[in-house]
């Protein structure tokens, strides 16, 4: 490949790239993606939802396999996994419309329905009706074409999420004004709207609670209505303030058709900041819908005026940005966040600044911010990536002391494992969920700020997180290479790197052991290049639970989700780099397609479309955070990106570089201003913590051995309070094991040496306190057995933190327990402990009763609330009629059962679970 950097000045030219966008692309298979209009970063997304229920492949609302619409709201979201928005709908008719969704709803046929960037259309015959939206950045534009003179249009602010509070002010003649307070995703999102019509309204009904209205019309001119609808978040005057300045109130100047063309040339001017040359237009669809995709979100959260409401719920006035909202960053550093940083330095800083005022109102930077919320999905606290990256590519338009400093403030939280982190150089499993991608995200992270720390001068921090950005170490397995759970001190038994499970996020040990800011993590050059060629040549399959995102499947590589992404330029690090850029021209001609389904995985806010804007461009940022890209190919004949300030960088398919030459295959990036870092380089210091293996639960005794992951370590071994001179021993009794592995490390001029210590680690063996057994009559779901046969009668409790791995899961209607003492007992108490989690779908039970052989001796009813949303335990107590000896025991619980519509998990007619632990007896 040819790359070459050439000045131009562009004389404010621009092409007409949008007509090249199809937003059909992606609302078909789980791309999750809307074909309504808007406009670049706009707060009003205008489309069709064809979804009420919150289903997973109804996120954005609509699906192009469904075939009946229930309106048109403006707000929505663009590839994501959870639902949430579809704020205040619209549905025309020329009938009078009812006010229960599943009677309202309406058929639509997709060969008469049209979507272009800022405009869709479609035809509701049922109904009498041609709908037309547009979008301007606070606003959006129907034109109703009804095949009378009279129409009726519906108001509905109860649509999808749960409304907690509305208002529909009396209509005026042309106006109607109003607001709705949800729950979904986003705990408290106010969307505040003022609508105006281009014709008198003529009467209005409202549905019983008021937060529905059926508004008439009659003697329309032309038989056409046209409905001009403000947002604000803030409040009603922010939304008619904003509307006042879409419309300039005069709407017979305001054209809808001149609406669209004015959206277009906005995204026109956009999406020529990378013009393509190739002779394949469908090529270019798939791009330019790609590059479409990038823009739609983050969304201006801000009025006219400046005004914004905060993550405090109070109304802020922006200082010298542009506040933003929905930043998906799980997702968005990887790729299209350093996209950004390339072709649009400006919303990039306003994007940093959003995060800090977040900062300065929260305490912590956003994870997954949405309206005004913090959703806390996914994990890693990834905006230091983007801060990083930024400042790292010279990107100043932020005050960047206060951006370390909340970095820094971030990571030093206690919160989703940090705590467990910090104190032991990775996440135990009994510590937190998904604590291997944790631990890999949190040190990635870390690196990010030391990155930015060093190049800022603030060396002593640097040295602190670089330190902290190793501990990835600490999870992958040195004698296999993967990213492995620990467990009680030890590595996770019976290990299966293709497991879907919860100790990985949406994801399995093959898809994380390839250390993103590691270059792979701990092989290089032939021992990688192997391990890729397993990767990439391996079975495509996956064990474990069911994970719908993991899709587009390459032996275990899953390009459908995000940690996948950079592991095919991973070959850059190996002597056959062409490997790589063989995978990658494979993804993006099989994965990236001008169709409905043309998406292998949620769109997920731009990142998917991100990697294929990168990689079919031919180079592609794989550790956000430092100035290099890895050089993959091109797939056009040329592209020229624009810079800003008039600068064009232009590349175009050849190859011309030799695969020889290691350092050729990367782009040492420039940054902006002329200023160079002297880095200075990490010593690394790093001592991994020791491993302690054992028997968790043993009856007589059991051997223990502590063992150093770096064979060079000496143990420091305690045991209670004495320490131990043996690595390997032998236990009778519960105990507490404790132990650190010290290293000597050389430094300076003149070889001085000082030791260095690891994290303390902890590792509990219980010793049975009876011979019992219990045995159920189901077996628990595969990824909820809690330690195994013996996990319910073993003394250790699990904790509300379910994730962590102590609860049995069962998912039938009820299930029986044999109790077996091994010798009699004289019982007048049995208890259960469970855990409910209703988002989770997990449930309390509605009934625990004890059996004597096949008699009913006790029982305990509960009334299970399937809409409590915090998780929390609770121990059911069964007084037994009489007291009994035995040495046997039935203990039965039923399931809540069929999961209620509405309940927070968003599903109707799923089965709950329930989770069990400690059975005792008194």
């Amino acid at each position: 490949m040819r790359f070459t950097l050439i000045f131009i000045m562009l004389a404010n030219l621009t092409f007409a790239q949008s007509e090249f966008v199809n937003p059909f692309i992606g609302t078909g298979g789980h791309g999750h993606t809307f074909p309504g209009a808007t406009v670049p970063f706009g707060m009003v997304q205008l489309s069709p939802d064809t979804r009420i229920d919150g289903s997973w492949d109804g996120c954005s609302g609509y699906h192009y396999s469904d075939s009946f619409v229930y309106g048109f709201s403006h707000t929505h979201l663009s590839g994501t996994g959870v639902s949430d928005y579809g704020d205040i709908l619209l549905l025309p008719s020329v009938n009078p419309i009812s006010f229960e969704p599943e009677e309202y709803k309406t058929k639509f046929s997709h060969n008469n329905e049209k979507a272009e960037a800022n405009y869709y259309s479609v035809d509701l015959p049922a109904n009498g009706v041609k709908v037309e939206l547009t979008t301007s950045t606070w606003a959006g534009f129907h034109r109703y074409t009804f095949k009378d003179n009279e129409g009726y249009v519906l108001l509905d602010l109860k649509h999808r999420d749960k409304t907690i509070d509305f208002q529909i002010s009396n209509p005026w003649k042309y106006d109607v004004d109003g607001y709705r307070v949800s729950e979904g995703w986003a705990r408290e999102q106010h969307c505040y709207f003022s609508i105006d019509f281009n014709h008198e309204i003529t009467s209005v009904t409202y549905n019983a609670d008021s937060s529905k209205a059926l508004l008439f019309f009659n003697n329309l001119k032309n038989n056409q209505l046209k409905v001009y609808v403000g947002l604000s978040f803030t409040s009603v005057a922010g939304a008619q303030q904003n509307l006042n300045y879409e419309t300039s109130k005069t709407f017979e100047l305001v054209k809808f058709d001149d609406i669209v063309n004015d959206g277009k040339r906005l995204w026109d001017k956009e999406l020529s900041k990378i013009e393509v040359f190739t002779k394949d237009e469908n090529k270019k669809n798939v791009f330019y819908t790609a590059l479409y995709h990038c823009m739609v979100h983050p969304n201006i959260a801000e009025d006219l005026d400046g005004k914004y409401r905060g993550h405090d719920m109070k109304i802020h006035d922006s200082p010298n940005h542009t506040q933003y909202t929905v930043f998906s960053l799980w997702d968005t550093y990887r790729a299209l966040h350093p996209l950004m940083t390339i072709i649009d330095e400006s919303h990039t800083t306003d994007f940093i600044n959003s995060f800090l005022e977040i900062y300065k109102q929260s305490g912590r930077l956003p994870v997954w911010e949405l309206a005004s919320n913090e959703t806390d999905c996914m994990i890693g606290y990834h905006s230091a990536s983007v801060i990083a990256d930024a400042y790292m590519k010279g990107i100043r338009g932020f005050d960047t002391a206060l951006a370390l400093q909340a970095m820094v403030a971030s990571a030093n939280e206690d919160i989703f494992g940090l705590d467990s982190y910090k104190k032991y150089g990775f996440i135990r499993v009994e510590d937190e969920s998904e604590s291997v991608s944790k631990t890999l995200e949190y040190s990635y992270d870390d690196w990010c700020i030391a990155q930015m720390a060093r190049a800022m001068g603030e060396d002593s921090l640097a040295n602190i997180f670089y330190h902290r950005a190793e501990s990835w170490r600490n999870v992958v397995h040195p004698q296999t290479g993967f990213a492995t759970p620990r467990l009680n001190g030890d590595w996770l038994r019976n290990f299966d790197p293709k497991e879907v499970n919860l100790h990985f996020t949406e994801a399995n040990s093959w898809q994380y052991s390839f250390v993103q800011h590691a270059k792979g993590g701990s092989e290089v050059g032939i021992e990688l290049e192997k391990k890729l060629d397993d990767f990439f040549s391996a079975k495509e399959e996956t064990t474990g639970r069911t994970q719908s995102d993991i899709t587009g499947l390459i032996g275990q590589y899953a390009h459908g989700n995000e940690p996948s992404h950079h592991i095919a330029y991973l070959y850059n690090y190996t002597d056959h780099p062409e490997k790589g850029h063989r995978i990658i021209k494979q993804i993006c001609d099989l994965f990236y397609t001008n169709t409905p389904d043309g998406l292998i995985g949620n769109e997920d806010c731009g990142q998917m479309s991100a990697w294929y804007v990168f990689s079919s461009m031919g180079f592609y940022p794989t550790s956000p955070g430092e100035s290099k890209y890895a050089v993959g190919r091109c797939m056009f004949d040329s592209v020229k990106i624009d810079l800003e300030g008039g600068e064009i960088f232009e590349l175009t398919e050849g190859n011309s570089i030799g695969a020889s030459n290691f350092e050729h295959w990367y782009i040492a990036g420039e940054p902006r201003s002329t200023l160079h870092y002297d880095m200075i380089p990490y010593k690394s210091s790093f001592v991994e913590t020791p491993l302690i293996s054992g028997t968790p639960l043993f009856e007589d005794s059991t051997g223990i051995s502590v063992i150093a992951i770096n064979s060079e370590d000496e143990l420091i071994i305690k045991l209670g309070e004495s320490e131990s001179a043996n690595s390997s021993f032998t236990i009778e009794e519960t105990t507490t094991i404790n132990s650190r592995a010290k290293r000597k490390i050389y430094w300076g001029p003149h070889n001085d040496s000082f030791y260095v210590l690891s994290p303390e680690i902890s590792a509990t063996f219980y010793k049975k306190s009876n011979s019992w057994t219990c045995r159920p009559s189901l077996q628990p779901n595969s990824q909820y057995t809690g330690g195994g046969g013996d996990a319910l009668i073993d003394g250790i409790n699990g904790i509300v933190n379910w994730q962590a791995g102590r609860w049995q899961g069962y998912q039938h209607e009820e299930v029986t327990f044999d109790l077996d003492f091994k010798e009699t007992k004289r019982i007048k108490e049995v208890s259960a402990s469970f855990v409910q989690d209703a988002r989770s779908w997990i449930l309390m039970p509605t009934k625990v009763e004890v059996y004597l052989e096949n008699k009913l001796i006790g029982s305990r009813s509960y009334v299970v609330d399937a809409f409590t949303e915090r998780t929390f335990l609770k121990n059911l107590l069964v007084k037994l009629e009489k007291e009994v000896k035995t040495d046997q025991l039935k203990v039965k619980v039923y399931s809540a059962g069929k999961l209620p519509p509405g309940h927070p998990g968003n599903t109707i007619n799923g089965d709950a679970f329930f989770f069990i632990d400690e059975i005792t007896i008194k």
